[in-house]
């Protein structure tokens, strides 16, 4: 007798399932990234001084999204911006490396972000998304939208926020599935 090939599909299914969860049973966590780019700055006049004291910050505001133009150049954390591929966002005073989890308040939808660059300087916003975050909240079509932001840690050595790094497992697991 043959087995079905649905059903030696469902098995090789919950067999992927199993191996990917055991490859990604995380070891010692990773010792979280020091906060910088504490140092004042002046942009169009107006000099921002970053916060010392971060946690719990929270702010209410407009969120707005930045992309191909930006996209390679360096933030003034001196990283080099990936639009399409980071969970990153700018902020004038929250200093970098510290993980924030905005929500958008029309549909609820929430991302977490690293903070890696300063901005936005237009009036009236309050944080800049990289396109990828922009696009799992819902912001990419209307390209602004109102947002609550809350400061909720400090991202790893390596800049991931644990948030980021959950996503990141559930992400690869459902591009498996959605491959058959």
């Amino acid at each position: 007798m043959r087995p079905r090939p649905r059903a030696a599909a469902g098995a090789l299914a919950a067999g992927v399932f199993v191996l990917a969860a055991a490859c990604a049973t995380p070891g010692p966590p990773a010792a979280p990234a020091r906060p910088s780019g504490l140092r004042p700055y002046t942009v169009n006049g107006e000099t921002y001084r970053p916060l010392r004291d971060w946690q719990g910050y929270g702010e209410m505001g407009v969120a707005s999204w930045y992309g191909h133009p930006h996209h390679g150049r360096t933030t003034a954390s001196g990283e080099r911006f990936d639009s399409f591929g980071a969970w990153t966002a700018a902020h004038k005073l929250l200093p970098f490396h510290v993980c924030v989890e905005v929500e958008n308040l029309e549909n609820g939808e929430k991302v977490t972000v690293r903070i890696n660059d300063r901005g936005p300087f237009a009036k009236g916003r309050v944080i800049d998304l990289s396109k990828r975050a922009a696009e799992r909240i819902g912001l990419v079509e209307s390209g602004v939208g109102a947002v609550r932001l809350e400061a909720v840690s400090l991202a790893d050595a390596s800049g991931r926020c644990a948030a980021e790094a959950a996503d990141s497992f559930w992400s690869r697991l459902r591009g498996l599935f959605a491959s058959r």
